[in-house]
Formats: structure tokens, sequence, C-alpha cells
């Protein structure tokens, strides 16, 4: 598959997409463990931001330019 790409955001995105293309994907019963750090306080913005760049990678921006407005509103 390639691993994951050298890129700043985004690579999980694009090494997922790499593993549909392959063929079908398995998913695993839950539930899936993370850092609620990201969330907490603010989960309506952290949300917006994360939408925000999912749409603008689908759209073709580049993970170096989300990297660099991650960079200027990713942290609270």
């Amino acid at each position: 598959m390639g691993g994951f790409p050298q890129i700043p955001v985004m690579e999980d995105v694009v090494f997922v997409r790499r593993l549909e293309e392959a063929g079908e994907t398995a998913y695993l019963p839950g539930p899936m463990v993370s850092s609620a750090r990201r969330w907490e306080g603010r989960p309506a913005r952290t949300l917006l931001l994360w939408a925000s760049l999912q749409a603008a990678f689908a759209l073709g921006a580049s993970p170096h330019e989300l990297a660099r407005f991650y960079r200027a509103h990713g942290k609270g």
C-alpha cells in the first residue's frame, strides 16, 4: 500500500483511500479509544475545524496549505 505518505496532515485519509481502492475494507467492532484532549471545552469549534479541513482536502487543497491553516487556527 506504500505506507503513510510524508505529508503534514491528512496522511491517514490518503492511506485509507488507498486501502479502500485495493479492496473491501473490514471494520472491527468498537469501541475505539482516543484522547479527548482536543475536544475538551470546545467540541463545536473542534468539529467545525475538522469538517473544514476534510472538506477543503476533498476539494483539492494541499496538505501543506491545510497544515498552515491548522497551525494558525487549531490551537484554541
